[in-house]
């Protein structure tokens, strides 16, 4: 029997837990043979109950087979059904309790083996024949029954089958001896469907396992690539995408749960990146995520949503007033000095504080260009370095607007006209030069001044096509001076 049993116990898959396809096999076995055992144990109490009135025409409570299957039969299932057996449950525990069962399984089949052995030396040749019948019958059921666990399946076949068609063998009677070959016969066959059985359902579990691992890679790569897709892997804060996302999910409630977005920018950052390097820029961007996140509740959101733009979206706040105290006390915390590679910069940053409103168009866009204005005016005062959005900062979107229209259309430079001033020398009174001035009418816009769309024409990166032109007019007229 040692030399059987370790065999048996190597067949199971119990040792390369550290696989995922070997733990779900464990786990399919260990729930199989936990929905199983009921089951076998009753079967094997009905055979062997049947197997004692066959052979001895009796069947009491007492020393017997019957009652010792029968408290086997409490006892296994108070070990896998009683409480908390089934909760939280290990893989090492798992194996534990499959390798309990083969143990069992050994004890079990051995004491039916020795009742049936001593059967056949007792009685006539009818009880003989019982006792291989139900012998065989108890061991290839309980065998069906244990399939999910095929080294305590094989057990009932070997310790039960195998002894007692050894002992017909010998018998005298020829139908003993023919009953002994044909439950070899069925032992055998029985054992070669177990191994294919065995073999198709690890082979099942292993695929099963492989597809779902291979869907939890898919899931992780798709989780990774929507993680890059809105995050600033700079500052590990939501990018644009993602603050825009969270804004329309703010648009969409607005009506019940109002909201103001704050859009900050440093002042002069450009000339840190130009002379420093963008490694310092970089530590800059930093330490300003780190104070805006810290200046913030867990509800807000904080984003970088360009260079040197962040933007914080403030939840349950709808009132101008305490958005305006909010983005101060938020513009506070991340001013002052800051300490990198043992330089110290000074951190200034202005903020736009755009709030929803009830109307028509109060889409992410709408909302962000009002904080965007805001910032504007907030820029252009340094006396305050937070603005917040109203109604009356309308005209001048509006008009900026237009003149970027009207500077983008292939007719601008037909408006564009050079005057000029006179310069006189103050002792002579003499012209001695003349300094020239840009002018434009628009057919719509009327006359714009150059200190309106010279800013606008460099943030649209038209000034030197505009200079270009311009120059070309002012050598003209130049050369007909001298004339």
């Amino acid at each position: 029997m040692t030399q059987i049993l370790p065999p048996l116990l190597q067949r199971y898959p119990s040792a390369e837990l550290t696989d995922a396809s070997a733990r779900a096999v464990v786990e399919e076995r260990y729930w199989s043979l936990r929905r199983q055992v009921p089951v076998v144990y009753l079967l094997g109490f009905v055979n062997l109950a049947a197997l004692e009135l066959a052979a001895t025409g009796r069947l009491t409570v007492g020393l017997n087979l019957p009652t010792f299957v029968g408290a086997c039969t409490v006892v296994r299932i108070w070990h896998w059904f009683g409480v908390g057996r089934g909760a939280d449950i290990t893989h090492e525990l798992m194996v534990k309790r499959m390798r309990q069962t083969v143990w069992f399984a050994t004890a079990v089949c051995l004491a039916v083996c020795a009742r049936c052995l001593y059967l056949l030396q007792v009685g006539d040749a009818a009880s003989h024949m019982a006792v291989m019948l139900f012998g065989g019958l108890t061991a290839i059921g309980v065998a069906y029954g244990l399939t999910a666990l095929p080294a305590a399946g094989r057990i009932p076949l070997l310790l039960i089958i195998g002894p007692i068609s050894a002992a017909a063998l010998f018998s005298p009677e020829p139908h003993f001896a023919g009953a002994a070959f044909g439950l070899v016969a069925v032992a055998i066959l029985t054992l070669r469907l177990l191994g294919a059985h065995s073999r198709h359902f690890t082979d099942l579990i292993r695929s099963r396992s492989s597809i779902t691992h291979k869907q939890q890679l898919v899931e992780s790569a798709r989780q990774e690539a929507v993680i890059a897709a809105t995050t600033d892997f700079l500052t590990g804060l939501p990018n644009r995408r993602a603050f825009v996302a969270a804004l329309e999910s703010a648009v969409d409630a607005s009506e019940s749960r109002p909201f103001a977005i704050a859009i900050f920018d440093l002042d002069r950052f450009k000339v840190v990146n130009d002379t420093f390097g963008h490694g310092t820029g970089d530590q800059l961007l930093k330490e300003v995520a780190r104070r805006l996140l810290a200046a913030v509740d867990e509800k807000a959101v904080v984003a970088r949503i360009g260079g040197d733009e962040f933007a914080v979206l403030l939840p349950e706040v709808g009132r101008a007033k305490d958005a305006h105290a909010i983005a101060n006390s938020i513009v506070d915390a991340v001013n002052g000095a800051s300490f990198i590679n043992g330089r110290q910069f000074i951190i200034a940053a202005c903020c736009g504080v755009g709030i929803s409103r009830r109307r028509e168009d109060k889409s992410p866009s709408r909302i962000m260009a009002d904080a965007d204005l805001a910032l504007y005016q907030a820029k252009g005062n340094p006396a305050s370095k937070v603005a917040t959005f109203e109604l009356r900062m309308e005209a001048p979107r509006l008009r900026r607007a237009q003149i970027e229209s009207a500077l983008l259309a292939p007719d601008v430079y037909e408006n564009l006209r050079v005057v000029f001033q006179p310069i006189f020398d103050l002792k002579s009174g003499e012209v001695i030069a003349h300094e020239a001035l840009a002018r434009w009418t628009h057919p719509e816009l009327g006359s714009v001044g150059p200190a309106e769309f010279v800013p606008i024409a460099e943030h649209l990166h038209l000034i030197d096509d505009i200079n270009n032109h311009l120059m070309a007019i002012a050598f003209v007229h130049a050369r007909q001076w001298t004339k």
